[in-house]
């Protein structure tokens, strides 16, 4: 068990992780941009240290800024909560470079379960039921799909509508794939 955790997040997700960690007995240091320093989060943790300004990519995306706040603080472990680092397998390795327990998966379940086709492999690898679908490239199943739209539709390659392309003709179909992750 840890005495100290770092929560790496903010909002809704903050106060679940808090309020668990308080059941359970454990310290609570809560990592802030400067922008969420008046939330009840932070108000309510046993610590609290800035990470950064308001845009994410410099605070709650920083993992040097997450690594250095847990180590001054005195944390064993850092909780990312949702989204932000925790499906990022380079943070949970540069925690474990620094001796912290990053909560949650390990990198390389986390880098195998980041790719939707190498999730469904590893998912029957390991035996468990999985939905009839694609067994490969979501992008190239699509784009031999395609050669049969009409003109007026859209092509996407997953990742809901970020990814959608409109396309005009044929050569506008086949282009949209290429600056496409599988």
């Amino acid at each position: 068990m840890f005495n100290t955790v770092l929560i790496a997040n903010r909002g809704e997700i903050a106060m679940r992780v808090l309020r668990t960690c308080r059941e359970m007995g454990i310290r609570v240091v809560v990592a802030h941009s400067t922008a969420d320093r008046d939330t009840p989060a932070v108000r309510q943790a046993d610590e609290s240290i800035q990470i950064g300004p308001p845009q994410p990519r410099r605070s709650y995306l920083n993992p040097a800024a997450i690594v250095s706040a847990a180590l001054q603080t005195g944390a064993e472990a850092i909780h990312p909560g949702y989204g932000f680092l925790s499906e990022n397998p380079e943070f949970a390795e540069i925690c474990q470079a620094h001796g912290l327990t990053l909560i949650g998966p390990p990198p390389e379940v986390i880098a195998r379960l980041g790719d939707k086709s190498s999730a469904r492999a590893f998912a029957i690898e390991a035996r468990l039921p999985v939905l009839p679908g694609s067994t490969g490239s979501r992008a190239s199943s699509a784009k031999a799909r395609a050669e049969h739209l009409s003109p007026r539709r859209a092509i996407t390659s997953g990742g809901g509508p970020i990814s959608v392309s409109p396309c005009a003709w044929q050569i506008s179909a086949n282009s949209g794939f290429s600056d496409r992750k599988p």
